[in-house]
């Protein structure tokens, strides 16, 4: 508090729970910031604070927005009715991926027919989720103009579209450092004196990242210039996953500029 007035409010995000808080405190003209979770242990562990708890947690959080500078949530709700759905995709895609590992160990004939009839059910919701995705998507005229945009990349379909317009609704309004970072695709530098430690990523918003890498794969063979970036690293001693990491960053690079000048893949690389 300053003269009366709140400078600020932090808070930390709680898998979707804090947006109504967010929402009414900016609704009363509030300010409000989000802290990262990772970020704000780190920094109670340099304050010398090992111990958790709510009250400790309030104090941590309040002593963070005083030092820290923290980016001001965005509300956009047809981005979050978006996220919601592409959410519950994810997490059935997940459960999908896992049942099917798990059929290939059953022997018994009951267990086989239950885990066939749950795999079709969730194939049938996964279709239901991609048509609603694909109407709330095509009801927003901004959100209908940035899918054209984006998945006139080729490599980039309507799970990648969708979970960037969800997601990462920054995209086309910051630096490529700033969305690679956003990511968890930015490699940092691990050096110290004349020890020259190896580049690596961490953070970001793994939602994003594991959606682009899948898509990264698919653009290494679609598109081709990606297809011949990821050679040419490949060519020069990179490793396979360092040079689809690559791959990842400059598609998403790439898919921020579209966005920004409001041009189409085409248009980009002509």
């Amino acid at each position: 508090m300053s003269n009366g007035q709140v400078r600020a409010i932090g808070i930390e995000p709680t898998a979707g729970y804090e947006r109504g808080v967010v929402r009414f405190l900016q609704a009363a003209g509030l300010p409000v910031r989000m802290v990262s979770g990772y970020r704000l242990r780190r920094f109670a562990q340099a304050c010398g604070v090992t111990a958790k708890n709510d009250k400790l947690d309030a104090w941590m959080i309040a002593r963070f927005v005083q030092t820290v500078p923290c980016r001001e949530p965005r509300q956009d709700p047809a981005a979050e009715r978006l996220a919601e759905l592409v959410a519950v995709r994810r997490q059935l895609s997940e459960e999908k991926v896992r049942l099917i590992n798990q059929a290939g160990h059953q022997q018994d004939a009951l267990v086989k027919r239950m885990t066939t009839r749950r795999l079709r059910r969730i194939e049938a919701d996964i279709l239901l989720l991609d048509r609603r995705l694909a109407e709330q998507v095509q009801a927003n005229p901004a959100m209908a103009d940035k899918e054209r945009l984006l998945r006139s990349m080729k490599g980039v379909g309507p799970v990648l579209a969708h979970t960037l317009l969800a997601m990462m609704p920054e995209l086309g309004e910051l630096t490529a450092r700033q969305i690679a970072a956003l990511a968890g695709v930015a490699p940092y530098d691990h050096d110290s004196g004349k020890l020259k430690g190896k580049r690596s990523i961490w953070g970001g918003r793994a939602a994003v990242r594991n959606v682009a890498y899948m898509a990264a794969l698919s653009a290494c063979r679609a598109n081709p210039a990606l297809k011949a970036f990821h050679k040419r690293l490949i060519d020069n001693g990179k490793p396979a996953k360092v040079a689809l990491i690559a791959v990842v960053r400059k598609m998403l690079n790439t898919l921020n500029a579209m966005l920004r000048d409001n041009k189409p893949w085409t248009q980009l690389v002509a």
